[in-house]
């Protein structure tokens, strides 16, 4: 008898989700398209989340890139998360302890969607305010200190790894 495993519950940002049509950033773009890839290889391994940010800001896109956003959301059968008071309360949290201030509140109210939904990492190429040392340790001091799960935030290029290196 084989054992089932749980799946690893990645919270894609926007910017991963957008990423799928990134001219102007031509690497991220293709390593976005294999990362999308990689998940699709592995459906039974991986299970994408999204919060109702990530749809308000994809509802904000210009036409005709938010269809094709919409499109790739339906595709891989993202799960999208309810409005939630408790992490919309976590992530005014942060900004009160100085993860980042107020001014990048929907960058950590990703963080916290990911946080209080359990999830195991968060996807984002936002490495200037997200996918860092300095958020990540400030976001799992809050986390330890209000009883929640640490929190890993990556790039996908570090979930699908070096095998796919070749791909890009």
């Amino acid at each position: 008898m084989q054992k089932e495993t749980q799946k690893i519950k990645l919270y894609l940002d926007t910017s991963v989700v957008s990423h799928i049509e990134a001219p102007h950033k031509p690497m991220e773009e293709r390593i976005t398209h294999a990362f999308y890839r990689f998940i699709e290889e592995r459906s039974d391994e991986y299970e994408l989340v999204i919060s109702p940010v990530v749809e308000l800001e994809v509802d904000n896109c210009p036409e005709p890139k938010q269809t094709r956003l919409i499109a790739l959301i339906e595709k891989l059968q993202f799960i999208r998360l309810p409005e939630n008071q408790e992490a919309l309360d976590l992530a005014n949290t942060y900004v009160e302890y100085n993860v980042r201030t107020e001014r990048y509140i929907r960058d950590l109210t990703h963080v916290a969607y990911a946080t209080v939904s359990r999830c195991d990492f968060v996807v984002s190429w936002n490495m200037k305010h997200l996918a860092n040392p300095r958020t990540i340790v400030r976001a799992n001091a809050v986390n330890r200190l209000k009883n929640y799960c640490s929190i890993s935030i990556v790039t996908p290029q570090i979930i699908i790894g070096e095998e796919h290196d070749a791909e890009v």
